[in-house]
């Protein structure tokens, strides 16, 4: 759940900074009320990307696509809208332009333009395994619940990461990172990879899941 989720960013984060991928922030205030109300806003912000993304992605998307698709489809098909939807970038419209119901069809082409850029195929592959992980944590628990946790503790502890480190300039082992994420990259594709893995082998099915086969 929420501590998988912390777990998995806290490892992540670790190793950018144990590489001096990534350095603390000096001129960050770290006062108690400060960090109180940054973490404050990280676990609500956390929770509510979660609930969103999860009640989309890992329920209304999953369960459309288990009914047509067996198990491993339907959890690649749903990663990779949910890896492609991050990258979405749609452009303001110009001020004062009329909207009308094509406008988005209109943008849509730009919207597109984060997919070309360098850094894009490691972020999206971040993505596409951390999808993988929370369908495999539905499927397995049979339950929204867990992925909710999971997805919150990540966030959760990425807006934390973010407040307290940044990107050390010319680091020796900054090909690990991707340039368009403060913490997606080839090493992301290392802890999600590995968490995936734990989790098809340890991972345990839910009872009345068991019952029921």
């Amino acid at each position: 759940g929420f501590f998988s989720g912390l777990l998995i960013l806290g490892g992540l984060e670790g190793s950018l900074l144990l590489l001096d991928v990534h350095q603390v922030q000096r001129n960050q205030e770290y006062v108690r009320m400060v960090v109180l109300t940054v973490v404050v806003q990280a676990l609500v912000l956390g929770t509510v990307v979660a609930l969103v993304e999860e009640l989309l992605f890992r329920g209304a998307l999953l369960t459309a696509l288990l009914r047509g698709y067996g198990r491993v489809t339907a959890m690649g098909l749903s990663s990779v809208l949910y890896a492609a939807a991050h990258f979405l970038k749609y452009p303001e419209p110009p001020p004062g332009a009329e909207l009308h119901w094509y406008t988005g069809i209109k943008l849509f082409p730009p919207a597109l333009r984060w997919f070309g850029s360098p850094g894009t195929p490691e972020a999206l592959l971040s993505l596409f395994l951390f999808g993988m992980l929370l369908a495999l944590v539905r499927l397995r628990r049979d339950s929204l619940w867990p992925c909710i946790g999971m997805h919150a503790g990540l966030v959760t502890g990425y807006k934390i990461a973010g407040y307290c480190t940044e990107r050390v300039p010319d680091a020796e082992y900054q090909f690990l990172l991707s340039s368009n994420s403060p913490v997606l990259g080839w090493l992301a594709v290392l802890w999600l990879g590995l968490a995936l893995f734990v989790c098809h082998r340890f991972c345990p099915v839910a009872t009345h899941d068991l019952q029921g086969n």
